[in-house]
């Protein structure tokens, strides 16, 4: 169910993802995960005061202890720390946005996705050097889990913000890559 989810999603069916979720959530209103989604798309359409409730709820899941065994301790306390991070964003608070990051990041340091959106924050705030550091490090302290498409074109498109010499910086990441990523990687993602 989740892939039909996603591939609504992907193709901005809100309204579709919206009744699956909602049909599903009808079945089992502690699913954390879904709820989170549920918030997400909420935000998407505009409805920020939905999503802020579907985040309220899987934060009173986390505090109830209540994660259906869907997620572990760790993985919970970080959705609930993404979810705020997500509203800060977009009420453009990008320092607390950020410290909720880093609160993920200092609980997994393999969370992806707070490392890459700590960066944006970062970025945004024009802290381009910092930014671009946060992933350099993911990509030096878990390569197998950092080396992720998404991830390194905001790198490099980063690089093209900071640095003169941004094509040096590129092909040598692109080097890296070639030695280091699965041959199913795409290496054209750094656009060298």
């Amino acid at each position: 169910m989740n892939y039909i989810i996603g591939h609504h999603l992907s193709h901005k069916e809100f309204t579709v993802s919206l009744s699956l979720i909602s049909d599903l959530l009808n079945r089992d209103t502690s699913d954390a995960v879904l709820l989170s989604k549920l918030g997400y798309i909420q935000m998407q359409i505009g409805d920020l005061e939905g999503a802020k409730n579907s985040f309220n709820r899987v934060e009173n899941l986390m505090k109830e202890g209540n994660s259906n065994g869907s997620l572990a301790e760790i993985e919970f306390k970080n959705f609930v720390n993404r979810n705020k991070a997500l509203m800060y964003i977009v009420e453009k608070d990008y320092i607390s946005a950020v410290r909720e990051y880093e609160g993920c990041i200092e609980r997994d340091n393999a969370d992806m996705v707070a490392i890459n959106n700590k960066a944006l924050c970062l970025m945004y705030l024009r802290d381009l050097s910092d930014s671009i550091k946060v992933i350099e490090n993911a990509l030096e302290t878990v390569p197998t889990v950092a080396l992720n498409e998404t991830v390194i074109v905001n790198l490099c498109s980063m690089y093209e913000l900071a640095y003169v010499n941004h094509s040096d910086m590129k092909r040598t990441l692109n080097n890296w890559i070639t030695r280091i990523a699965p041959d199913d990687f795409d290496a054209s993602c750094t656009r060298t």
